[in-house]
């Protein structure tokens, strides 16, 4: 019996397909069609689905997509569906709530792929879905595939430990995605023209039908070797953090013509250009990312228009950037952006280049080009050395003589000297979550008002 003949043997109210250890050849994409339907294999490292001979790998669908292993819609045929949702927006929900009545009728539903391996011999897709609701990938490997996880468009969805190997692209959200998640993966030498992890369109879920959903997040992933790692792009209430990029490239995380993003808790380092980008987008919070040894600008601004952006830029390092700490493009643009409680040292330019709304409570230090191309700085900010425990072992914490966080230890320790940014951050941020005593002010950098921050002295 193939695959396809277990699918379709399912009762209408779904079922189990359990995989044996193995590999399992296919001649076409396995469909599933119904709602229920949960695939599961012995694990990633025991089961896996790949193409066989047989397989037409010559044919492009809409969007570039070429065929696929695995195909989850209620439409048939697949490769239609998406470019119509696209080319007849003002008819479709997705572009046009509440105008267009919602209509679960088109989703399918609580379907569950987990515990396998796809391998796209460099010919196919790992899984398309399109219109998918409340389902789950989780713990699947892939290689060798053109695209391992796309979701265009789905509600509440979540791809989960997951590891993509030198696939073109591991996982897209697309369509105006809604509610859906890209947690604890990991991947390593994407190598496509879209991003390793890319959003086009996602956003929280606005459905008054539906319950309510958390906001849309990647959050806990890894993305190493790949071109380009994580890009945010037209989504709006997305939350990126926990996510470590090493060695891109080109850049780390990009977030452009989006809205109402945090992005926070970050990794960006030793990308061969730039750490952080934020272009054509408004109202961002980057805040306690650590960015450093990357060959560009720790963060950029760019922009095709002259309009000033809004955001917030607080509690971040950059550190040994090859290009400026901080920079906007657009030298005749003062961006409507607060840079506040950073720390900008060692980097190749300037600390901090062009136009922003306030540039206030930062430590800068040993930049190139010296701490601002803009003229005198604001009182507030310090130009010291921040006193970092160990940056070639990417310790960020600040020394202190009362105590700071060993993360290794996983204990308090007290250093030989103090650092001048311990409780020189902005006065009407929030310290309350720094640990006792804490000075009755928020730390500057990466772990100001967190529970990693350095200690205060008491006088």
């Amino acid at each position: 019996m193939s695959l396809q003949e277990a699918v379709q043997m399912l009762p209408p109210s779904g079922g189990v397909i359990e995989l044996s250890e193995g590999t399992f050849e296919i001649d076409s994409p396995l469909c599933i069609w119904s709602d229920n339907v949960t695939l599961k294999g012995q694990g990633m490292d025991k089961t896996t689905i790949t193409i066989s001979s047989k397989y037409d790998c010559d044919w492009q669908g809409a969007w570039g997509l070429s065929p696929c292993i695995i195909y989850i819609s209620k439409w048939e045929p697949w490769q239609n569906r998406p470019n119509y949702i696209y080319t007849h927006k003002d008819e479709t929900f997705w572009f046009n709530y509440p105008r267009v009545p919602f209509d679960d009728s088109m989703l399918i539903k609580n379907v569950t792929i987990e515990d396998i391996a796809l391998d796209g011999k460099d010919e196919v897709n790992g899984i398309v879905s399109c219109e998918i609701m409340d389902s789950n990938f989780l713990r699947i490997g892939s290689t060798n595939t053109t695209g391992a996880i796309y979701v265009s468009p789905g509600i509440n969805v979540l791809i989960e430990d997951c590891v993509s190997e030198h696939d073109r692209v591991a996982y897209w959200l697309t369509l105006l995605s809604r509610s859906c998640y890209i947690k604890n993966c990991k991947v390593e030498r994407s190598y496509g023209w879209v991003p390793a992890i890319h959003t086009n369109g996602s956003a929280p879920c606005e459905y008054n039908e539906l319950p309510s959903y958390p906001p849309p997040e990647i959050s806990g992933n890894e993305c190493i070797d790949c071109i380009d790692a994580i890009h945010i792009y037209s989504t709006s209430g997305i939350l990126v953090h926990h996510n470590v990029v090493d060695r891109s490239t080109r850049y780390g995380l990009r977030v452009s013509i989006s809205g109402d993003c945090h992005i926070y808790d970050n990794i960006i380092r030793n990308c061969k250009d730039w750490g952080l980008c934020y272009d054509e987008a408004g109202n961002c919070v980057f805040e306690r990312n650590i960015v450093y040894n990357n060959q560009g600008d720790g963060f950029v601004m760019h922009d095709r228009f002259d309009e000033p952006r809004t955001g917030i830029v607080r509690n971040n390092v950059f550190w040994n950037n090859g290009g400026h700490g901080v920079h906007n493009t657009k030298d005749f643009v003062v961006q409507k952006v607060v840079i506040k409680n950073n720390i900008i040292v060692g980097n190749g330019g300037y600390g901090v280049k062009g136009g922003f709304e306030q540039i206030i409570y930062n430590c800068f230090w040993q930049n190139v080009n010296g701490s601002y191309d803009g003229g005198s700085l604001d009182s507030s900010n310090l130009t010291s050395d921040p006193y970092f425990v160990d940056v070639t072992a990417g310790d960020f914490h600040l020394k202190s003589e009362v105590g700071r966080w060993d993360p290794k230890a996983k204990q308090w320790v007290n250093d030989s000297v103090t650092s001048p940014c311990i409780d020189a951050g902005d006065p009407a941020d929030d310290f309350s979550e720094e640990p006792q005593p804490n000075g009755g002010r928020i730390n500057i950098g990466a772990y100001g008002n967190t529970k990693e921050a350095s200690k205060s002295k008491q006088w």
